[in-house]
Parts: C-alpha cells; structure tokens; sequence
C-alpha cells in the first residue's frame, strides 16, 4: 500500500467531525467557482482555513475590494503579498509573488 499521499485523522472529536463536514461544503464551493485547493487547515475554535492557487479569479476579489492583503514581506523567494476573503464562514487565503 502506497501511503505517500495519504493522511489519517482522528475523529473522535466532535469539533473535528463538524468541521471535516464543513470542509467537504466548502471545498464543494470553491471548486465550483473554479479554485484549485491546495492545503485545508483545521484548528481548534478558529474558522477552517483555506489555500488556494492564485488566478485571475483572485486578482477580480481584489479589484473588486471583496479580499484583502493582510500580510506582505520578503524571503528567500523573493516578495510576496498574502490576500484573503471569507467564503461560508471560512477563510480563504492566497499568495502572490
């Protein structure tokens, strides 16, 4: 069995059951609009998170004042700005380089 691309999580939890059904709406919704997810962060008493691939959808949220740059730095790659919006009480996020 192949397990590099598989995850195992522990549900014994009532707050990580509601928010792995949450997800799946979610995830439903953005790929619906033509986002591409790449990471889902789950915490405890915090909204889901969100990343997703920058496009030319993103740059529209922007333009529109619908999202928002809440961080811009420098590393090792170079600058880049980090934008969000909330979709379905989650925060969706992206970075632009």
């Amino acid at each position: 069995m192949n397990t590099a691309n598989s995850m195992t999580i522990n549900i014994n939890s009532m707050h990580i059951q509601q928010a792995l059904m949450h997800v799946g709406v979610v995830m439903t919704r953005l790929t619906t609009i033509g986002f591409t997810v790449s990471q889902v962060i789950i915490e405890p008493q915090v909204k889901p998170t969100f990343v997703v691939q920058s496009d030319k959808y993103c740059r529209s949220l922007i333009e529109s004042g619908e999202a928002f740059c809440f961080s811009r730095g420098q590393d090792g790659k170079g600058n880049f700005k980090k934008y969000q919006f909330n979709c379905l009480n989650s925060r969706i996020i992206w970075e632009e380089r």
